[in-house]
C-alpha cells in the first residue's frame, strides 16, 4: 500500500486546480470557487498525495442545517482516484477533516450515496428528506 500524505491546501498551493479539476471530473458543475479556500468559515480543503501526485481530495460547505436556517459546515465533496480506491484513504480524508473542525461548531454534515462508510467512521443519520439511494449524515 502506498503511503498517502494529507496536506490542506490554500490559496498559495500548487494542487488547486488539479483539486477542482479532479472534482469536477466527477460532479461537472463543480468549479474552482467551491474549493472554499477563501471562505474564512470553512476549513481548508484536504488533498491526499502519493509520490507527489494527486489522489483524492475533500473540501467543505456552508449549507443550512437539515431543519434550520443557520447554516453549518458540510463535506461538499469527497473522492479518491478509482486506481487508489479501497485502501482506505477516504475514510483517511474524512477523519482528518473531523480533526479541522472548532469546537465552536455544531457538528459536520454530509450527503452521500455511501452512508455505510460514514456509519463505520461513527457518523449518525439525519433523519431529513433525499434523493433515493443518499443520505445526509452528520458527526459531532
Amino acid at each position: 500500500m502506498p503511503k498517502i500524505s494529507l496536506l490542506q491546501v490554500d490559496e498559495n498551493s500548487p494542487l488547486i486546480s488539479a483539486l477542482a479539476s479532479m472534482f469536477h471530473s466527477k460532479w461537472s458543475d463543480f468549479k474552482e470557487s467551491d474549493l472554499g479556500i477563501l471562505n474564512p468559515e470553512v476549513p481548508l480543503p484536504i488533498a491526499a498525495v502519493s509520490d507527489g501526485q494527486l489522489v483524492g481530495g475533500l473540501a467543505f460547505s456552508l449549507f443550512e442545517e437539515p431543519g434550520c436556517t443557520h447554516k453549518v459546515v458540510w463535506l461538499n465533496a469527497v473522492y479518491v482516484r478509482c486506481d487508489f480506491r479501497g485502501q482506505g484513504i477516504a475514510s483517511q480524508l474524512i477523519r482528518y477533516a473531523q480533526r479541522q473542525l472548532t469546537p465552536s461548531k455544531s457538528g459536520l454534515y454530509a450527503y452521500t450515496n455511501v452512508p455505510a462508510l460514514y456509519q463505520s467512521l461513527g457518523w449518525s443519520e439525519v433523519d431529513t428528506e433525499s434523493e433515493p439511494n443518499h443520505k445526509v449524515m452528520r458527526i459531532s
